[in-house]
């Protein structure tokens, strides 16, 4: 007699059957449930890519929108601003803070810096800490060491007020970009897994 066996991926259970036709009918039915797994799986990869790709976007904008007035203040207006500039004149002003005399501009570079470091660098201090742990030291580690360094740095010097607290605009500018080439890793990782997983789909109809 003809025997027709099959096995589910799913459980270590096998079909044995005498009549051919049953047989087939089993096999077909295994396969079917076999495809219905595999799509489920590549539909829970997709959804996770995705949501990975909207939070590197929303960091990296947001570490924009930071790093952008950053440079602004520190390298396009003094270059392009004259001295009597009433702007140049406002960020250029000396306040007091605790028996401190701070300079204005360092204090709105700290604030605008600050959030980029801790909040849109995030992933940075996260990732690292994961990986020392494992003993693993990436690209995130030291992203996070060198930035880290460079914000310190630069609060110090705004501290005793001196022009290291241009020093913010290293730390957020670093982050701004690295974040960038994340999100254009995510997209095209996105984008793999979507023509793969289109030619997964023709390769069944096909077949």
């Amino acid at each position: 007699p003809t025997v027709a066996a099959a096995q589910n991926n799913s459980s270590t259970s096998r079909y044995y059957s005498d009549d051919p036709e049953a047989g087939e009918r089993i096999v077909l039915h295994v396969e079917e449930e076999e495809e219905e797994e595999s799509e489920d799986r590549l539909s829970r990869i997709l959804k996770q890519q995705d949501a990975q790709l909207h939070a590197r976007r929303r960091a990296f904008l947001w570490s924009f929108a930071g790093a952008l007035p950053i440079l602004s203040i520190t390298m396009v207006i003094p270059k392009i601003l004259p001295p009597s500039n009433c702007i140049r004149l406002f960020l250029g002003q000396q306040v007091h803070i605790f028996h401190r005399t701070l300079l204005l501009e360092a204090i709105i570079v700290w604030l605008l810096t600050t959030p980029v470091q801790f909040i849109c660098g995030y992933s940075f201090y996260k990732t690292s800490y994961h990986g020392i742990q494992r003993g693993v030291l990436g690209m995130d580690v030291l992203v996070a060491l060198g930035t880290t360094a460079s914000y310190l740095y630069a609060f110090m010097a705004m501290l005793m007020n001196e022009p290291g607290y241009r020093f913010f605009e290293t730390s957020a500018v670093l982050i701004c970009f690295v974040l960038l080439g994340k999100w254009m890793n995510a997209m095209a990782v996105r984008r793999t897994s979507e023509a793969l997983t289109q030619l997964m789909k023709l390769q069944a109809k096909t077949a």
